[in-house]
């Protein structure tokens, strides 16, 4: 997976993923959208088969970058929760 930050403002940032499909964008698009100090979070897909994923931030106080490694920390922290889950039912069997 390549990431491409296309716009780096301030407060604003444009991040392609590069050989993704809208998945991962859209998960993270979600885990800004219930950070506080994310003013807007959306992944945009324009076409899935000639061009790649777009995630779009705009903070209001902290950087793109900080809500951005946030929002990553969390879809980890789920994701790790539900591995967890799954070995627990797989012991149950």
């Amino acid at each position: 997976m390549g990431l491409k930050v296309d716009i780096k403002g301030e407060k604003h940032w444009v991040v392609t993923f590069e050989g993704e499909d809208h998945s991962i964008p859209a998960l993270l698009s979600a885990a800004l959208s219930k950070d506080p100090d994310v003013e807007f979070a959306a992944h945009v897909m324009e076409h899935p088969q000639l061009a790649a994923p777009k995630l779009v931030i705009r903070t209001k106080k902290k950087t793109p970058k900080e809500a951005l490694k946030k929002a990553i920390e969390s879809v980890s922290d789920q994701v790790d929760e539900l591995r967890g889950k799954l070995k627990r039912i797989r012991g149950k069997k």
